[in-house]
């Protein structure tokens, strides 16, 4: 199981999630794909990946493990920290590549991550939980639980929020050249404010676009229902009873010791403002 990367590619609900080690490591994989994808490439060129390991002993396989990452990581695919387990015995747990590059300081096994998008499916549970609680109606308008919405939004369900079929367009559609004005305090009313701003790409229900914006919405939806803080209801409802003791919500600020940074694939450390990903270099 992938445990976690440098790597930041995505956009958080709020300011980011830092990453964990125990019950959330399911969750690693789908950022460790979407990383080497895009954001482990830096200075590699075109190298080949090492071979595969072969299935056999549980040491012969951590081995084989081990030489495979340690390979991706000095060949600059690969940056991050893996746990693998087998009927409950770990066989690798061990971290590759630099948490900062700068400083030298290189990825262990308890170094935290940004976990970009991943922070959507955190939402969507916030939002089922409080369903399952009578809190909210999945089938609900939007609108029921917000201060104001433009006549536009007015059809726009909550579950159209969470399958991408509200309309709403994603901030790479606003034409941005910086960041929106208050974001760098207020990230969420800074975008909630130019979302409502910016025409619908189609009418709700009838298509489906991803949208950042939607999610947004949606994490502050989990705060006016629940009566807290976007943070401290994740923290009461999901991180808590599932014993995530190094899970929580990045709310800005430098980063602290143990925390790793996010890169791009130019090499540059990725933007913790979130309309920034609409300009970002992925790639090149």
């Amino acid at each position: 199981m992938w445990r976690g990367l440098n790597f930041s590619l995505g956009l958080f609900v709020v300011p980011g999630v830092s990453s964990w080690r125990g019950p959330a490591g399911a969750l690693a994989a789908v950022t460790a794909v979407m990383g080497l994808a895009a954001g482990c490439s830096h200075g590699a060129g075109h190298v080949p990946l090492p071979a595969r390991p072969a299935p056999g002993r549980p040491a012969g396989v951590a081995a084989a493990m081990a030489g495979y990452l340690g390979g991706l990581a000095s060949s600059g695919r690969f940056s991050g920290t893996v746990l693998v387990a087998r009927d409950g015995r770990v066989l690798l747990d061990a971290g590759y590549g630099l948490a900062d590059r700068a400083a030298r300081v290189r990825d262990r096994p308890g170094t935290i991550f940004q976990v970009g998008s991943v922070t959507k499916q955190f939402t969507a549970m916030a939002i089922a939980i409080l369903a399952a609680r009578g809190r909210l109606r999945l089938a609900g308008r939007a609108c029921a639980y917000l201060p104001r919405c433009p006549p536009a939004w007015s059809p726009i369900t909550i579950a159209e929020l969470l399958d991408h079929t509200s309309g709403i367009a994603d901030w790479s559609r606003w034409r941005l050249t910086g960041p929106l004005p208050g974001e760098a305090a207020d990230p969420v009313r800074a975008i909630i404010t130019e979302a409502q701003r910016v025409p619908l790409a189609f009418a709700p229900g009838s298509r489906a676009a991803y949208s950042n914006p939607g999610y947004v919405v949606l994490g502050d939806i989990v705060a006016r229902v629940s009566g807290m803080s976007y943070p401290a209801f994740l923290h009461r409802a999901i991180f808590g009873p599932l014993g995530m003791t190094r899970t929580g919500v990045y709310q800005g600020g430098p980063v602290q010791p143990g925390h790793a940074l996010g890169y791009l694939a130019s090499g540059a450390v990725a933007e913790t403002i979130l309309t920034a990903w609409s300009t970002a270099p992925l790639a090149r």
